[in-house]
């Protein structure tokens, strides 16, 4: 289509009655955010004023401009080279979009293509719509078809409306996780006292997204479990849907908890010592944490309903206090617990040391489980338990070579039966306490909160601490309401169960290269493309995903050798993609959060993402 030619970029705001205001067409090609200006003196309106390089009006050209609202406009402009759009109030920053316009004089108005409408709705779990938490901020979602790409706002309604002329479907996913976080945050605060189960169900116009690990991810239930309290679901990364015309797209921003069950014997009655069973638990808690480290921890305690109210929601406290300290190698924490100024129920003493030396002794035939020769295995593996703390032993003492326990030896008893393999979270890592008493029971499997449990039983499944994982960017949601539960009608431990996914329920796929390439119809079908490393004819995938523009690889980390180089082939056609890397650096890298670096790695056609 014809343009006019030779524009001069100047800017203009009209002061006229009515509140209009001028624009330029340098600006609305820039997609700049134009401060409102608008007047309460009558129906307020938009002018655009059109003009050549010489300072002349413009007369008789077809111009046509996106609103705020995500509508077009279009008209011809005046004998002045104006064009007035009226009935818009523009409050705020406005976002207006310069589409085109024709030579001047045209008799006949063009024939533009057909405009076509693209609608995402964004909903709650519940199916609420999605709104910010003040009227001055906008939830905003990215629309992207071939090199456009576009931020449209969802209404309060929770629907985005795009449309364009250049596109029969579109790419649309959120600004960023954190934008979208800072937009869920107040909504999650609040308990909703619906389980997963009776989510928004994920269909063929329907997409449950999360926030998890810096990132939005798709989860998706396993069929045959959703019935279930908590179903089991595989968590994918999210690249966004497609959306057409006659396909409206539904987003439901579903909260994602996980909850690691600690299973087995973990207390004794009325102590908080955490039994040697407990120990694989801690390890497949501290493995999960350090795979994804931009988590929150809360440590939650049971009893059973043996002692008073009162009674239990201490020693429930006291267990995940414990917990803590034993995450953290806080050794002088457990010693605290052998003083006399402790209840004689509660004290620990030889049953602990036994607990301790024989876990540590399992398996060592030459030392007997007893003091002396827990000294003596202590003092011949000293140089390797320094080396493998994480304070690399800096309390570690050698120790006297007799049968009688001491300060010094419980001491390095507990430094030892903390220093278990990956049994420590790093220093700062951060970690809420709450203690439930015995307010919520479980029932026979295990899977429910039974509150018919009777008063003054002994049951050891419900001698219990249950750790939840949340995503750093939303916190603790709801809030801890303080260190003890308020009773049995406190709605936020129950909020925590009915949000969570089980670890040993949950799929999550590892650490993923994503390689992202341009995609050109005349090099072939998607299908035809291919990544192999170069040099080696080896070829790590053929599986891309187009996405608008550009094809998506993601490369699983184990078959890259070490160092790597990409090479991008589609039928007779061969492209090396950027330098080599060390996919070990990249790893830990995406794992640190560290990846400003990263694009360093690639051409300008071709990028790196987690």
């Amino acid at each position: 289509m014809p343009l006019v030619t030779g524009l001069q970029a100047r800017a203009q705001v009209w002061g006229r009655p009515r509140g209009r205001r001028g624009i330029d067409f340098a600006h609305l090609q820039q997609r700049r955010h134009l401060p409102a200006r608008t007047r309460e003196l009558g129906q307020p309106s938009i002018g655009i004023r059109l003009k050549d390089q010489n300072g002349k009006a413009v007369i008789g050209s077809r111009v046509r401009v996106k609103l705020p609202d995500g509508k077009t406009q279009e008209g011809k402009t005046n004998a002045d080279g104006e064009l007035e759009i009226t009935g818009i109030s523009l409050d705020g920053n406005a976002d207006i979009t310069f589409l085109e316009h024709t030579k001047p004089g045209k008799a006949e108005a063009p024939e533009w293509p057909e405009e076509k409408e693209f609608k995402v709705t964004v909903v709650d779990e519940m199916g609420n719509p999605v709104k910010p938490p003040s009227a001055d901020q906008k939830l905003w979602l990215r629309f992207r078809h071939g090199s456009d790409d576009h931020l449209v706002p969802a209404d309060d309604e929770g629907v985005a409306t795009y449309t364009t002329s250049k596109a029969d479907s579109v790419n649309v996913t959120f600004e960023s996780a954190e934008a979208l976080a800072w937009v869920m945050r107040p909504i999650w605060t609040n308990c909703r006292g619906i389980a997963r189960k009776g989510w928004v169900p994920a269909d063929d116009t329907t997409t449950a997204v999360s926030l998890f690990g810096g990132n939005i991810v798709k989860a998706i239930a396993d069929a045959a479990t959703t019935a279930t309290t908590r179903p089991k679901e595989t968590l994918e990364p999210f690249f966004g849907v497609q959306a057409s015309p006659d396909k409206p797209i539904t987003l439901s921003v579903q909260p994602l908890v996980i909850m690691v069950r600690m299973l087995g014997e973990l207390f004794d009655i009325d102590k908080c010592f955490l039994l040697p069973k407990a120990i694989d638990n801690v390890q497949q808690l501290v493995k999960l944490r350090n795979e994804y480290q931009l988590t929150n921890v809360l440590i939650v305690g049971h009893t059973d309903t043996s002692a008073n109210d009162a009674y239990n929601l201490d020693l429930s406290l006291q267990r995940t206090s414990a917990m803590m300290a034993y995450l953290f190698n806080d050794a002088k924490s457990w010693y605290a617990w052998y003083g006399e100024d402790k209840k004689q129920s509660k004290r620990w003493g030889t049953t602990e040391d036994n607990y301790m030396i024989q876990t540590l002794l399992d398996g060592q035939s030459n030392y007997d489980t007893s003091v002396l020769g827990y000294r003596q295995w202590h003092n011949a593996n000293e140089a390797t338990l320094k080396d493998k703390a994480p304070d690399k032993g800096a309390y570690y003492e050698t120790l006297d070579k007799n049968g009688k326990i001491d300060e010094q030896t419980r001491m390095q008893l507990i430094y030892d039966y903390m220093n278990r393999e990956d049994t420590t979270v790093p220093d700062g890592t951060p970690i809420q306490v709450h203690g439930c008493g015995e307010f919520f029971p479980l029932s026979a499997s295990g899977e429910k909160v039974d509150q018919t449990t009777p008063d003054g039983q002994h049951i050891q499944k419900d001698r219990r601490v249950e750790v939840f994982l949340f995503p750093s960017e939303l916190g603790v949601l709801p809030p801890v309401p303080g260190e003890k539960a308020s009773g049995r009608g406190e709605k936020e431990y129950p909020e925590w169960r009915f949000r969570a996914v089980d670890f040993d329920l949950l799929t999550i796929l590892d650490d993923f290269l994503r390689v992202s390439v341009p995609y050109d119809i005349e090099l072939g079908q998607p299908e035809d493309y291919e990544l192999h490393v170069s040099g080696t004819g080896t070829l790590v995938s053929n599986d891309g995903v187009q996405v608008g523009a550009c094809l998506i690889f993601d490369l699983d980390f184990g078959k890259l050798p070490d160092p790597c180089q990409l090479e991008l082939h589609a039928r007779d056609y061969h492209k090396l993609l950027g330098k080599a890397f060390s996919p070990v650096e990249v790893r830990v890298q995406l794992a640190s959060g560290d990846v400003a670096d990263l694009g360093e790695l690639w051409s300008s056609d071709s990028e790196v993402a987690q």
